[in-house]
């Protein structure tokens, strides 16, 4: 009887290592490689019962992937609330290329912290807004400066100097 070798080889899908045996023929996709294409290739072949499935799944799931969902933007404000104000800079087409997303995104944790530390609701504002009568600022890290919630409501829709 011929032991078993392994041999140590990287999956033609995922690229990640694993161990094959020669034994076991030219295997040269990982396990879980080879169980996600039979599991495309029976979606493709009945694709009625896939989605009669993923939609039953859906609904019995619901309240379990929104109270999952809520639980993670709760842990992840800073993030999420960066991700409303690019979607709404980007709405705006306020977004230059060039701004740098990682350092906006630190303003916007930075602010969270200030909340939590101190007991005082802090935003991120736009020191030119992005809509106005008279000037429209860009959404980028220059442009943005924290305050408290009750400084911000303040200002509104204003530059500082200006009524």
């Amino acid at each position: 009887m011929r032991l078993a070798v392994p041999l140590d080889c990287n999956c033609s899908d995922c690229k990640k290592p694993f161990l094959r045996y020669r034994n076991r023929g030219s295997m040269t996709i990982c396990t879980p490689c080879q169980r996600a294409a039979r599991v495309r290739a029976w979606k493709a072949a009945h694709p009625e019962r896939a989605r009669a499935i993923n939609a039953k799944s859906r609904e019995a799931n619901r309240d379990n992937d929104r109270a999952s969902k809520r639980k993670w933007q709760i842990a992840n404000r800073a993030i999420e609330a960066a991700k409303q104000a690019k979607r709404r800079a980007a709405k705006l087409q306020a977004t230059p290329q060039w701004a740098d997303e990682g350092v906006t995104k630190s303003l916007y944790q930075l602010a969270r912290i200030y909340t939590d530390a101190f007991n005082e609701e802090f935003h991120v504002d736009h020191i030119f807004p992005l809509q106005s009568d008279t000037v429209c600022g860009l959404h980028w890290h220059g442009n943005l400066q924290i305050l408290t919630g009750t400084e911000n409501r303040m200002k509104s829709n204003r530059t500082e100097g200006n009524p």
